[in-house]
């Protein structure tokens, strides 16, 4: 696992980029499969051409499988071949995007209001722990509630270096709301 990410701060939000680098041997099968179902659609576009089917047939074959498609085996496809998550986290908000190569989502906004957050440890792998982030809120019941969860699995070693930059900005904020002197080691 290769997956990668960059993290800094400006002392009011963290930035997060990380990005999936895929092993060749899943670069080979996805493509593999990709190109099998490319091929399955051209044998389906050919064998119904000038066959005289229904316009609603035609709209079927030519719309809605490619469609459906993209929205499953595509999507997965592409986010393991080009996945990116970008995120903004601060006190109040994280906003989200994800890129899948050629195409990319619109920021999504998340309040969150001073939440807790936690390493979940997803694997092991090579003798090494790879995780992501989890981001709790509680209700009015001191029940937790996961709020967010960031989607790349990671070493541990670059989330504790977010779970580092977090702290600083949350200090930060806890120090300019009570009026205490909040001293930058750096």
């Amino acid at each position: 696992m290769k997956n990668t990410v960059e993290i800094s701060n400006d002392n009011v939000c963290v930035y997060y980029d990380a990005s999936i680098k895929p092993d060749t041997f899943l670069i080979v099968v996805l493509t593999l499969i990709n190109l099998f179902l490319l091929l399955l659609f051209i044998i389906i576009i050919a064998s119904t051409y000038d066959a005289g089917l229904p316009k609603l047939s035609l709209f079927v074959i030519y719309v809605v499988l490619p469609t459906i498609y993209l929205l499953t085996v595509g999507r997965v496809c592409l986010w393991n071949l080009f996945g990116k998550e970008h995120l903004v986290i601060n006190t109040k908000s994280i906003a989200k995007k994800v890129s899948f190569g050629f195409f990319q989502s619109q920021w999504n906004l998340i309040n969150i209001n001073n939440p807790t957050y936690e390493i979940v440890i997803n694997e092991r792998y090579s003798g090494q722990e790879y995780g992501t982030l989890r981001f709790i809120h509680y209700d009015e019941n001191d029940l937790p509630i996961e709020v967010f969860s960031t989607t790349v699995v990671l070493p541990i070693e670059r989330l504790l270096t977010l779970v580092s930059e977090l702290d600083y900005v949350y200090n930060i904020a806890r120090a300019e709301q009570t009026g205490d002197i909040f001293y930058n080691p750096n």
